[in-house]
């Protein structure tokens, strides 16, 4: 009477071999190509991440800007003329305005007695434009 018995998988070992040679490189391994590919889309998602956070701080350190940037922008919906964009620019520097956009929704800001101490021409121009404004 003869006993046999089985190891299970320890029993055919040469199923055991042909399942480590897929771990070692050859042609059913991994292949370069697609640890590249890993490795690019990775970094791909990364990119992606860090210019959705960096994007978030960069439009926070825009808005700080933006009382400048909407004074310009409002020049130009409103087409003045660079010569008289300077103009105004001083007259808000020397106003001390924080937020120079105000003298476009603000008309007391350009009012006469305010524009007394200016020269004859630029308080002209500056009274034109008030005129334009906010009529």
């Amino acid at each position: 009477m003869s006993c046999s018995f089985t190891l299970g998988p320890l029993a055919d070992q040469s199923r055991m071999i042909r399942m480590g040679d897929r771990f070692r490189s050859g042609s059913d391994g991994i292949d370069v190509g697609q640890i590249v590919t890993f490795a690019l889309i990775f970094a791909a998602l990364a990119l992606v991440l860090w210019l959705m956070t960096s994007g978030t701080s960069m439009c926070l350190r825009f808005c700080h800007r933006s009382p400048t940037m909407l004074f310009w922008e409002l020049c130009q919906a409103h087409q003045i003329g660079w010569r008289m964009r300077w103009q105004l620019w001083v007259f808000a520097v020397s106003s001390h305005l924080e937020n120079p956009a105000r003298l476009f929704v603000e008309p007391q800001l350009l009012n006469d007695k305010v524009l007394e101490a200016w020269p004859h021409a630029h308080r002209q121009k500056l009274t034109q434009l008030r005129d334009a404004l906010f009529e």
